[in-house]
Formats: C-alpha cells, sequence, structure tokens
C-alpha cells in the first residue's frame, strides 16, 4: 500500500506515528540493559567493542602496555594517548592510581618496550579517570 490509501473501512493504512512506540521498539531492538552508567562511559564502551578506538601505527603500543600491565592492573587502566615516547594511561580505581604512581608502575615501561622489540617508550604517565 502506498501512503495515503485506505483500507476497505475507509480508515487510514497507516498506523498512526506514535512516539511511546519508538520508543519501546527502540528499546526491545537495543536488547538486554547492564543497568545505569554514566553517558561518557558507554560512548568508551562502544568505541573499544567497535574497534573504532585502535589507531593503526599505535595499536601495537597500546596492546604491549596493556599486556605488560597485566590482568590486576589492566582491567582498571587504559592507553588513551602515546605522543613521541610518552603514553598516557587513564586508570579508573583510586586506589590502582595511587599504586602504579607509587611503584607498581615503574617497571611497566621497560615490560612493554621488551614485548615490542624496541626502546618506544620512554615514559608512562598516569592521569585518574575523570
Amino acid at each position: 500500500m502506498n501512503a495515503g490509501e485506505e483500507n476497505d473501512d475507509g480508515t487510514s493504512a497507516r498506523q498512526p506515528y506514535s512516539s511511546e512506540a519508538r520508543r519501546r521498539w527502540l528499546i526491545a531492538r537495543s536488547g538486554p540493559r547492564e543497568g545505569f552508567r554514566r553517558l561518557g562511559d558507554s560512548v568508551q564502551a562502544w568505541w573499544r567493542e567497535s574497534g573504532l578506538a585502535r589507531r593503526g601505527r599505535e595499536g601495537a603500543i597500546h596492546d604491549a602496555i596493556h599486556a605488560a600491565l597485566g590482568a590486576e592492573y589492566g582491567r582498571h587502566a587504559r592507553v588513551v594517548k602515546f605522543t613521541r615516547g610518552t603514553a598516557v594511561v587513564e586508570v579508573s580505581s583510586a586506589a590502582h592510581h595511587a599504586e602504579l604512581n607509587a611503584f607498581a608502575g615503574q617497571g611497566i615501561a621497560a615490560a612493554a618496550n621488551q614485548l615490542l622489540g624496541d626502546q618506544r617508550i620512554h615514559k608512562i604517565v598516569y592521569k585518574r579517570k575523570g
């Protein structure tokens, strides 16, 4: 049926637009929710999951730093920038940020450089998320 056509009883063939119906359709289409979270966190999660957050040349550096951080710190930290030998790592937990700044983070650059096979990372700066 084309727009403007009528049923046999003279009513419009199309359902009237309903914002509530559209909202229910979008919610059903989006799948299960994981609770409330900040919009910024949702956007960052989407960028990571989509692969758009990866930079071509710097992808190996990001991966090496993440591997050097290990499972304990890797869940709470991510590389956000790499410029001229300095990597900026954003840490989501205050306790892990303090620990990385104080003593645990000193050997991360050396371990990441060993994984890369050359001395591309000179310094790692740990910043608190937010």
